[in-house]
């Protein structure tokens, strides 16, 4: 069982993943991250993104973003309950993204759904980036036998810079997470963080200078 995101960053991972067949029905079953409030065939949905890279095979299980946010986030809590039952709720993977603000997911800074330590799905209270989303909470993405975190960009630097220093925003707080990065990302040519910081992730850097980064 693993969990994706969306955005740009995994785009080419997942085209790669459909052209081989890796993620077929009768070996991995899909969820999400977190969504955007919008209908399936919407271009910012992250169900889209992954039917039309990796494909559905009936093995994707896709938050409803077209139904109310609060329904479709008490909706997505339920079916990993059922699907988990009452055992630790543990994805073998979680491939998530890191924004530019540090957030990871659809947990943001400054905002209430980070602090949320009960519910394992939630709405945020408000849009970002014209539209309200639903999102796992910190106690499921922490619970994952392994978290994986994708970062490409200058953009991103200082986002990564604060994780590897111990920081305290949203991508930080996703314990034991490895962070794949290319070059601008991880912030080369950079002053490296303050020896002896201690990074909320494990410090694994794998550096991805491939043209096709995105």
């Amino acid at each position: 069982m693993i969990a994706l995101s969306g955005g740009s960053t995994p785009r080419r991972t997942y085209e790669l993943l459909g052209e081989r067949g890796n993620l077929a029905a009768d070996r991995v079953e899909i969820f999400f991250a977190d969504e955007r409030c919008v209908p399936p065939a919407d271009h910012a949905s992250n169900y889209r993104l992954v039917a039309g890279t990796i494909g559905d095979h009936g093995n994707v299980r896709r938050i409803r973003g077209e139904i109310a946010p609060e329904e479709a986030a008490d909706e997505y809590e339920a079916l990993l309950r059922d699907r988990f039952g009452d055992g630790q709720p543990t994805f073998d993977l979680e491939l998530l993204g890191i924004g530019a603000d540090g957030h990871t997911a659809s947990l943001f800074p400054r905002e209430p759904e980070l602090d949320e330590r009960t519910r394992w799905v939630v709405a945020t209270k408000r849009p970002h980036a014209w539209v309200r989303r639903v999102t796992l909470t910190l106690p499921l993405l922490n619970a994952a036998r392994q978290a994986v975190m994708l970062a490409t960009g200058a953009e991103k630097a200082k986002a990564v810079a604060g994780i590897l220093s111990g920081g305290t925003g949203p991508a930080a707080r996703v314990l034991g997470a490895r962070l794949l990065l290319d070059e601008a990302a991880a912030g080369a040519g950079s002053p490296p963080p303050k020896r002896g910081a201690k990074p909320a992730t494990d410090e694994l850097l794998d550096l991805n200078t491939e043209s096709d980064a995105e």
